[in-house]
C-alpha cells in the first residue's frame, strides 16, 4: 500500500531486504530502491550482505543485474490466456476495463498489468490496484 500510495517509509532499503525472505518477487522494489537513494550497485552489495538460504535472494539480484526473466512463461503468444490477457492489456490502455470480481479474474487483470511496457502504464490502474490489494488482504485475514 506504501507504493500505491506514494508513502514515504522510514528505511525503504529494509523493504528491498525483505524480499530475499519472501516465496514471490512481484514486489514493487524499483520504488523502494529509488527512495532509499542508492545506486543498483550499492543496493546489491547490500543484497550480497543479507544472510539467506532462500533462493529469493539470488533470483532478487539476477532480476537487478538484468539476468532474470522477465515474465512467466504463460506469456507465451497463441496460449489462450495470453490472448485474453492481451485483449485486457488492450482494455486496460483505452481506460475501457472493469475490474474483475473473481480470483481469475483479478489475477488476469494483475498479469496483464504486470506484462505491459512502462510506458503503457499509466496513474489510472492505481486505484483498481488498490482495491485489488485490499480484497486479497481481507482474505489473508480471515484465513
Amino acid at each position: 500500500m506504501n507504493f500505491l500510495e506514494g508513502a514515504t517509509v522510514h528505511d525503504p532499503l529494509e523493504y528491498v531486504k525483505q524480499v530475499c525472505f519472501e516465496s514471490s518477487a512481484y514486489y514493487p522494489i524499483y520504488y523502494y530502491i529509488s527512495a532509499s537513494h542508492l545506486n543498483l550497485v550499492d543496493v546489491i552489495k547490500e543484497l550480497d550482505k543479507t544472510i539467506t538460504t532462500n533462493p529469493a535472494k539470488d533470483r532478487l539480484i539476477g532480476a537487478l543485474q538484468e539476468t532474470a526473466p522477465t515474465c512467466d512463461s504463460s506469456s507465451k503468444k497463441g496460449n489462450p490466456n495470453s490472448k485474453t490477457r492481451d485483449k485486457m492489456v488492450d482494455q486496460i490502455k483505452a481506460a475501457t476495463f472493469t475490474l474483475p470480481k473473481d480470483a481469475a479474474g483479478l489475477k488476469l487483470f494483475l498479469k496483464a498489468v504486470r506484462t505491459m511496457p512502462k510506458s503503457d502504464l499509466n496513474l489510472a490502474i492505481v486505484n483498481p490496484l488498490k482495491t485489488i490489494f485490499k480484497i486479497t488482504m481481507v482474505k489473508v485475514d480471515l484465513g
